[in-house]
């Protein structure tokens, strides 16, 4: 993923446990 969509992927990570 791009860096820019991982740093918001970054936060659902923390919420969600990291499944995106």
């Amino acid at each position: 993923m791009e860096p820019s969509k991982n740093a918001k992927f970054n936060i659902n990570e923390k919420i969600l446990g990291g499944h995106f």
